[in-house]
């Protein structure tokens, strides 16, 4: 059955993307774990723009819940915007 959901190619392509996709929510799993951990250290600057630079705009939004400070968060994303136009 050439070209079913049994297809040998067809199984391992959907394999490697579940893996990829697993892996991906681990990574993503790890940074947010991370960045409430860290947050009392982190320069908030830094983070942000990294978050930010990255497209990470759910972990940015995670780690501005974490520090309480939602303020920098929409401040950045307001110059971002007058920037980019």
């Amino acid at each position: 059955m050439h070209g079913s959901l049994y297809d040998p190619t067809i199984v391992a392509q959907h394999t490697e993307l579940y893996l990829l996709l697993c892996a991906h929510v681990q990574a993503v799993a790890q940074l947010r774990s991370f960045l409430q951990k860290y947050v009392e250290v982190l320069d908030p600057g830094t983070t942000i723009g990294l978050l930010a630079g990255y497209g990470r705009l759910d972990e940015l939004m995670h780690y501005a819940r974490c520090r309480g400070d939602w303020e920098s968060l929409l401040e950045y994303l307001l110059q971002r915007q007058e920037v980019g136009g």
